[in-house]
């Protein structure tokens, strides 16, 4: 009986010891994780690395060795395994005791920048919206997203958003300026357009053109004439600005005018493109108001080989 009684003793001390040992184990955890995140800082990835998976082992699922994890390896480019471990993060619903939803959604957005998945990236900077409205790089990521897809309303509210979070965004200048353009909104287009020519080395083209379309509306044609003459630098605005010049002069019957800058960008004409075909148009019309009636049946027979029934060219 006593030796049993020995025997029984021996066995619940080694399970106290066991116990002792796990309990002493997980108190340490997080101290060896505290450690590991000064080597991280310090660049010493690797040691990081090692302590961290020495503690998974030890603890499998433990949320702060996991994101370490995770930026561990960003840090070393291994982004779809950052990824996957974020995830694995997400799917345990106790993780806000350690880190905030946000910072791992803010952690994934940047990794699938980092993989090119540009979609997955604009989805995360969603979530993080849903959490946080006025988050700045979320309305400042979707905003940007929105303005290139045309859609000018949600575009210039979450661009305007973010910019009141952060003055420093100037590239939101140029995008709210087109976008309240879109909008009919002139007063806020010319602020915005004026603000982003200011703070461009090399002021876009876009911008010049588009405030020349509001002084040109608000029949302030010495300045309208003045930004379409910026446009010429950028092919792809140089003949719509000599065009709206071209305008300018014919309602102000300085045809001869007209007829000097149209004539002086003819070369950016391009064969049955719209803008090429008003171009055309309003250049024989100014030769027609001058009584150069050869000069305008030209351009006249050349809209005609490009748009048939084009207005009035019917010969």
């Amino acid at each position: 009986m006593g030796y049993l009684l020995t025997l029984v003793e021996f066995f619940a001390g080694i399970v106290a010891a066991v116990f002792i040992f796990n309990i002493v184990v997980m108190i340490r955890l997080p101290a060896r994780v505290r450690k590991a995140e000064l080597l991280f800082e310090h660049d010493d990835v690797g040691e990081a690395f090692h302590i961290v998976e020495k503690v998974l082992q030890r603890r499998k699922g433990f949320i702060p060795a996991m994101y370490l994890k995770a930026k561990i390896l960003k840090r070393q480019r291994q982004y779809i395994l950052a990824i996957a471990e974020v995830n694995d993060i997400l799917k345990n619903g106790d993780f806000g005791r350690f880190v905030s939803e946000l910072d791992l959604h803010y952690l994934l957005a940047d990794l699938y920048a980092r993989q090119h998945l540009f979609h997955k990236e604009l989805e995360e900077y969603r979530i993080i919206m849903k959490l946080s409205p006025n988050d700045v790089t979320a309305n400042h990521a979707i905003g940007l997203h929105m303005y290139k897809q045309k859609k000018y309303r949600e575009s210039r509210d979450m661009l305007i958003r973010a910019l009141a979070g952060d003055s420093k965004l100037t590239d939101t200048f140029l995008p709210i300026g087109i976008a309240s353009y879109n909008l009919s909104e002139y007063g806020k287009a010319e602020e915005f357009l004026l603000k982003a020519i200011d703070s461009q080395t090399a002021p876009s083209a876009e911008a010049y053109y588009h405030l020349g379309m509001i002084y040109k509306m608000k029949k302030d044609t010495e300045n309208a004439i003045r930004m379409f003459e910026f446009t010429k630098r950028d092919p792809e605005y140089a003949l719509n600005g000599a065009l709206r010049i071209g305008e300018i002069y014919f309602e102000r019957e300085m045809y001869q005018q007209a007829i000097e800058v149209l004539e002086g960008n003819i070369s950016w004409i391009r064969q049955r493109e719209d803008a090429s075909i008003a171009y055309r148009y309003l250049l024989a019309e100014c030769y027609e108001m001058e009584n150069m009636i050869k000069e305008a049946v030209h351009h006249w027979e050349k809209i005609q080989s490009e748009r048939p029934n084009y207005k009035s060219t019917q010969m």
